[in-house]
């Protein structure tokens, strides 16, 4: 039997992420978006897709080996930006500043220790952000790129991340819930 899974590094949610996730989805209420559920606020590391149990003992201790020697560390939830594909925002998403580089070698870690079960190596470069929103479409993108200018060196949370998680994304018409399968302490 198949899960979905990916790998994240868990995000709190401050009061300040949560005061401006109520004021955009105001300002933007008339658009195609689908904003992310404060509840699944995570930072992914790599997604796996749907992924055969018999692989889960492999992923765990591809983790494992790929988090040795980290130890926890600091990182700063600051800006805003998009992502865009043929000049239409397709994700908005907050800034991950992270001065260690920890998250981007963790990132390249796993891609390399995974290999070896199958997947595919990431060969796009590893930007560490946190979904806000999906766009499906937005009437005005200047209105869009001025209201993420205006946040682009906002600093919203700091966080210590301790833990990477291997989660089951269980898709509900609802949306998708999140089922962590294991936890790996830095």
């Amino acid at each position: 039997m198949s899960k979905r899974l990916f790998i994240a590094a868990d995000i709190p949610v401050s009061k300040n992420i949560i005061e401006l996730s109520q004021k955009l989805k105001q300002k933007l209420n008339n658009e195609g978006i689908k904003w992310v559920p404060l509840q699944n606020f995570h930072l992914t590391l790599k997604f796996l897709g749907d992924t055969d149990e018999v692989f889960i003992p492999g992923i765990i201790n591809a983790l494992q080996q790929s988090v040795s020697g980290i130890k926890p560390f600091d990182i700063n939830i600051k800006g805003m930006g998009k992502f865009s594909s043929f000049g239409h925002t397709k994700v908005i998403w907050l800034g991950v500043d992270d001065k260690t580089n920890s998250l981007s070698d963790i990132a390249t870690q796993v891609n390399k220790n995974l290999i070896d079960l199958g997947f595919a190596f990431e060969k796009r470069s590893f930007k560490a952000h946190l979904t806000l929103a999906r766009v499906k479409y937005i009437r005005n993108e200047n209105f869009l790129s001025d209201l993420i200018q205006n946040y682009a060196h906002t600093q919203f949370q700091n966080h210590k991340v301790k833990e990477i998680i291997l989660y089951q994304s269980i898709l509900k018409p609802s949306g998708p819930i999140y089922k962590p399968i294991s936890t790996i302490s830095l």
